[in-house]
């Protein structure tokens, strides 16, 4: 072995850990400062992303030993990461829906991008229960990083569909001229929507853009701890965009926009959006 590629293999390890130890360190922060907002100001979504969160610092914890400690059995290290997609993606999903719904009428929010979504948490949360249990009895004989991150992905695309459920009507508000049901929103709400809307919007592209690509790459899956620590990071976010309330400067421009792209209904009312 050159000493460059000795050289190479060093940064690369260095990479590992600086990253496992970031994902750690940001998922904890994150969690205090979602702490801090649940204490401010409660609300159901602001604890679902609180516990979201927490289940994300103990997976980096679980990341930090078993990838620098190297003390922790391979079984149960995947039985914990398959416990805390679980955990994070079902509240996540569950949580961006109902918040969608305060988006819609009362009779127009069972979509079928809403049915659509659920069936995806299901087909999600079954891919990785039975990968779970083949892993642990070696019944699947396949790279199990492959098999990660295809759920990775499929986790990703769920949480995308309920992103796409909660702010169609933003999206139709600001497009369609007429006065629709589904156009008759709030325009702070509105604005508040498309703060939500942009931001994770630009996550989901990052998150299947790393998935993507570690799919695909053969030297990616050679450095797991790298995937899993930047996948440690994003996922973070997530929540902390969630549970946090969008710059007031954003929501008074952005309402100034919404109420000038057409008159709004006098009869709108506030949904009740909490941020």
């Amino acid at each position: 072995m050159s000493e460059n590629e000795i050289n190479t293999i060093d940064n690369i390890d260095v990479a590992k850990k600086g990253l496992v130890v970031a994902g750690l360190a940001i998922s904890t922060l994150s969690s205090c400062f979602l702490l801090y907002q649940v204490l401010k100001k409660y609300t159901k979504l602001k604890l679902a992303c609180l516990i979201c969160n927490l289940s994300i610092v103990a997976l980096a914890t679980v990341h930090f030993i078993q990838f620098l400690a190297k003390s922790i059995n391979s079984n149960v290290y995947w039985l914990a990461v398959a416990i805390e997609n679980t955990i994070y993606t079902t509240m996540l999903v569950t949580f961006i829906l109902e918040m969608g719904r305060k988006f819609y009428q009362n009779i127009h929010w069972n979509t079928i991008m809403f049915k659509l979504t659920l069936f995806g948490l299901l087909l999600f949360n079954i891919l990785n229960l039975t990968s779970t249990i083949f892993f642990i009895n070696d019944i699947i004989k396949q790279p199990r990083y492959i098999i990660w991150i295809i759920k990775m992905i499929a986790g990703m695309l769920t949480t995308m569909l309920a992103c796409v459920y909660t702010f169609n009507p933003v999206i139709r508000l600001y497009w369609d001229s007429s006065t629709s049901k589904t156009g008759q929103i709030n325009p702070k709400n509105a604005a508040a929507a498309t703060w939500y809307l942009v931001l994770l919007a630009t996550l989901s592209v990052l998150y299947l853009i790393l998935y993507i690509t570690a799919l695909f790459s053969e030297r990616a899956q050679k450095h797991l701890p790298l995937t899993t620590a930047i996948d440690t990071i994003l996922r973070s976010t997530f929540p902390l965009i969630l549970g946090s309330p969008p710059p007031k400067q954003f929501i008074n421009t952005a309402k100034y926009i919404f109420i000038n792209r057409r008159p709004l209904n006098n009869a709108i009312r506030d949904r009740g959006v909490s941020t």
